[in-house]
């Protein structure tokens, strides 16, 4: 079955992005840091073998694909650097808040052709790519929602092989109730629920710390976040 992976994002655009990291960091640096993130997630899901889709939140744009002209050159620049990866799948995020865009990333996609879709964002640079293969796997039979909850209630990725979209409808998020909500309504539309491994988003000061000492344990990997650490230790106590 044709599977693609869904990737939400934001232009980088300081003061919009990483906002719990500021302070200590300042809005440019968190953005930079950022934007590392996404550049090494995307060369992360090339890998896969799978259809990329990246979606971005372009608040205020209108609806449709690409990169509107109107935001200027920087996100004319992101444009090019991004269909290096994704090719012409770059979209604009449509919908109210976080569950109806989900659910329209989702339901564009399925009208694509796909049959196995996964959702994922770009804010954990050392997620093995095992385990996003394993929820392709997990994909593979029945009716199925598969999540990777995360440890303060939420999830980083959410799949389907068919379109649930009463999954999102009326849900809020960025609580520590998401992960079972969400599960909760998995088990009303009758899919199965698959489970990944539990891991972690980098949101706070302390979630980059981890990340950094998860780094040093492991030497592969996310380059550009690397490089982006050694700087941001250079200038902020605490960090290492």
């Amino acid at each position: 079955m044709s599977a693609a992976l869904i990737v939400f994002a934001k232009p980088p655009v300081p003061g919009r992005v990483k906002t719990r990291l500021t302070p200590p960091l300042s809005p440019e640096d968190a953005a930079r840091l950022y934007e590392s993130f996404l550049q090494d997630a995307l060369d992360q899901y090339q890998g896969l073998g799978v259809t990329l889709r990246l979606y971005l939140a372009l608040d205020g744009s209108p609806p449709g694909r690409g990169i509107p002209a109107q935001h200027g050159d920087r996100f004319a620049q992101w444009g090019d650097i991004y269909t290096r990866w994704v090719g012409k799948n770059v979209f604009r995020q449509k919908g109210e808040g976080l569950g109806e865009r989900m659910r329209q990333a989702f339901e564009e996609t399925f009208a694509e052709g796909h049959r196995r879709v996964i959702l994922i964002g770009t804010d954990h640079p050392t997620l093995p790519s095992a385990w996003i293969r394993e929820g392709f796997s997990l994909l593979e039979g029945g009716d199925a929602v598969v999540l990777g909850p995360t440890g303060d209630g939420g999830f980083y990725l959410i799949g389907m092989n068919e379109s649930f979209s009463q999954v999102f409808e009326g849900m809020t998020y960025s609580h520590e109730a998401v992960f079972e909500q969400t599960a909760a309504r998995v088990a009303s539309c009758g899919a199965s629920l698959q489970m990944l491994p539990e891991w972690y988003d980098v949101d706070t000061f302390d979630d980059l710390k981890r990340l950094v000492a998860d780094m040093r344990q492991e030497s592969a990997g996310a380059m550009r976040t690397r490089a982006m650490l050694q700087r941001l230790s250079e200038r902020y106590e605490g960090l290492v």
